[in-house]
């Protein structure tokens, strides 16, 4: 009996599958249809005439676009659109320039080294400094956090 069911809701199944295969629409086609070698072939497109779109201006200066423009559309433009064309424009990458490379300088030994600054250099005196800077903002921080606590009332 299980297999009977099985059977019957399969075919039930491929029949809700196939039906759009064979109801026709209002051209008297098939809703759907498998491809044919025209549809896939290039010289089965056909050419769309230019399309006509009308840019204008309101009342209140907001540019406007549209098939049919309003009778009271100031600065109108016609513009001819060809529908045959890809609208989304390829991003042109620029061109890639070979990267320099510099040569060691004629009578000097090694290559190029480039010139050293005394900010570049962490010295004993400079990191005693950063952790004091470190140690003035967490101490202001903390009070302002302090702060804070107390005007919203809350207390450790």
């Amino acid at each position: 009996m299980k297999w009977y069911y099985r059977i019957m809701t399969f075919g039930i199944l491929g029949l809700a599958l196939a039906f759009p295969f064979f109801i026709e629409n209002k051209d008297g086609k098939p809703m759907l249809s498998l491809p044919t070698g025209d549809d896939i072939t290039a010289s089965a497109k056909k050419a769309l005439p230019p399309a006509t779109v009308y840019k204008w201006r309101d009342a209140n200066g907001q540019w406007h676009y549209g098939d049919n423009p309003p009778a009271d559309a100031r600065e109108l433009t016609p513009m001819t659109i060809n529908t045959n064309t890809n609208i989304v424009q390829s991003v042109k990458l620029p061109k890639e320039e070979a990267p320099t490379v510099l040569s060691p300088v004629p009578g000097a030994s090694g290559g190029y080294e480039p010139p050293k600054s005394e900010e570049d250099l962490l010295t004993l005196d400079r990191a005693m400094n950063l952790m004091k800077d470190a140690q003035a903002v967490r101490d202001s921080m903390e009070a302002r956090g302090e702060h804070l606590r107390q005007i919203v009332g809350e207390s450790n």
